[in-house]
């Protein structure tokens, strides 16, 4: 956290500007040109410091990994370079893309930043990988989906503890107010409710190329999805009111006209006048709240289709 600090106040100075207006994007630039001496660590050419602090197309961050194959999306996996490099290499790793000399002087770099420990293992390993070996990715890749999964667990359990909500106490013991919801459920709804040629594409990699607004269309789908969970849950309420209410109705119904029935509800009440007065108001009730569950069901099932509507719009 101080180091961050310390990049915001070092990017505010140098770009004029106030401390708040400092991104995370700026942040991750300012971390890897620092570390790489600001120079593309792929061709080893100058990268002007304000101009790509500023945001320039002139610079990209690359996943020297493609992010698709290892779930890495850390400063570990990435590294400042020229767009035209970044372009050029493709879904490749480093040592697949450059050749000759440029490969040569590439290696000594990382074996250089490695030996003054100002780069991880980990980090050492992606650069210096030689191919999209399937072993090798589906290693990485398990071990960060199961780093994402820890810290998951951690947020849900940190932020149940600490975050009050209004009125909490009356739900305590039936809802929870924070919990996960799993990516692949994210991405399904990602794909049936979102534009398939803008946010909903089966590719996100390629929305992450272009924009770093992906997490922030999650969320809103998470928030939808949320939405449709209570609505089912809500429908298959209303869906059990009703088989309970027509249940007891036909009870009522055949306890009014079957006297032994009738004896036998006596028996249990005591009083047999009582037992047909409960019984034949228990029935107009019922049959009242059967009529309003039957309409609330009706109208539930009539709403349903709208979620099958993609927003072209999005």
């Amino acid at each position: 956290m101080k180091e961050k600090d310390a990049a915001k106040k070092a990017i505010a100075e140098l770009l004029g500007v106030d401390i708040a207006s400092v991104t995370s994007k700026m942040i991750d630039r300012y971390f890897l040109g620092e570390l790489q001496g600001w120079k593309c660590l792929y061709s080893g050419k100058e990268i002007n410091k304000e101009e790509c602090l500023r945001g320039s197309k002139a610079y990209e961050i690359d996943h020297i990994v493609p992010f698709s194959l290892i779930l890495d999306n850390t400063l570990n996996n990435k590294a400042l370079v020229l767009t035209s490099e970044n372009q050029s290499k493709k879904q490749q790793t480093p040592l697949m893309y450059l050749s000759g000399e440029r490969r040569k002087n590439f290696i000594g770099t990382v074996n250089e930043l490695f030996r003054a420990k100002k780069i991880k293992k980990k980090k050492y390993a992606y650069l210096l990988q030689p191919d999209l070996n399937d072993e090798k990715m589906s290693e990485w890749k398990s071990r960060n989906l199961n780093d994402m999964r820890h810290i998951s667990r951690f947020m849900v359990g940190y932020l149940k503890e600490n975050l009050k909500f209004y009125n909490s106490s009356k739900s305590e013991g039936r809802w929870q107010n924070v919990y996960a919801v799993k990516g692949s459920l994210t991405s399904m709804f990602r794909k049936l409710w979102l534009n398939e040629t803008t946010w909903g594409r089966a590719d996100k990699a390629s929305i992450k190329a272009e924009t770093y607004l992906d997490h922030a269309v999650d969320a809103v789908v998470i928030g939808n999805s949320v939405s449709l969970f209570g609505f089912l849950i809500c429908w298959l309420f209303e869906l059990f009111t009703l088989m309970v209410c027509y249940l007891f109705l036909i009870l009522a119904v055949y306890c009014m006209v079957n006297k032994s029935a009738v004896n036998l509800f006596a028996k249990v009440g005591n009083q047999r006048r009582n037992t047909i007065t409960f019984l034949q108001k228990s029935a107009n009730g019922i049959l009242i709240n059967v009529i309003v569950t039957a309409d609330h069901f009706n109208a539930l099932v009539e709403a349903i289709p709208i979620f099958g509507n993609k927003l072209s719009a999005v």
